[in-house]
């Protein structure tokens, strides 16, 4: 169990990686009328975009982590449990049903576009509950004040990609950071008070 968990652990810090990597070098080689300022990680996984399959395998392989990560480590907090593993199987749906394409004038399926943005909301959402609802399980002051912070700012920037549509890119990128980097921090924590508890 315990090489489980450390390869788990490998899998999802180096999927995160991949992931920051693919949304800011990819850009560089996809559609030439791509804008990072403008366009999301979702435009980058398109339909028919070019090397669309290294970001939907960073969604893929991101989103199985995070449901692995939930069940391996937080056993202890079942609400958490699973509205990470909701997550994480959005955001690997996200990866499954792709954006439609930015160029216009390109035949799509419609149906994949539509499940990747109901699949793309759940994923938003759910993060947000997550972060709100460790508030409540937290130990420490600083780490609730954190929390607090990052589900504001959460909800700020989600706001703003729909009020400043024209800078969306930007936004997502800023969520996609303060998201994982947060998760990856939270995991840790979970992890030793998992160490406390059985001590």
């Amino acid at each position: 169990m315990k090489q489980i968990k450390k390869f788990s652990q490998f899998i999802m810090f180096y999927s995160v990686v991949l992931l920051f990597l693919a949304m800011f070098i990819l850009p560089y080689f996809s559609v030439d009328s791509y804008a990072i300022a403008k366009n999301t990680t979702s435009h980058l996984g398109a339909q028919k975009a070019p090397n669309a399959w290294i970001m939907n395998l960073c969604f893929l392989v991101t989103g199985l982590s995070c449901v692995i990560e939930a069940w391996l480590h937080l056993k202890n907090w079942v609400f958490q449990k699973y509205v990470l593993s909701i997550f994480g199987v959005s955001f690997f749906l996200t990866g499954f049903f792709r954006h439609a394409p930015i160029v216009e004038g390109i035949s799509y399926n419609l149906l994949q576009e539509q499940l990747h943005s109901v699949f793309a909301w759940i994923n938003g959402f759910s993060f947000t509950l997550l972060v709100v609802s460790v508030i409540f399980i937290e130990k420490k002051r600083f780490s609730q004040l954190v929390d607090s912070v990052v589900a504001l700012f959460l909800t700020l920037l989600s706001l703003l990609m729909v009020y400043l549509s024209d800078y969306s890119g930007i936004w997502q990128r800023i969520i996609f950071i303060i998201s994982f980097v947060w998760l990856l921090f939270f995991l840790k924590r979970m992890k030793k008070q998992v160490l406390t508890i059985r001590i």
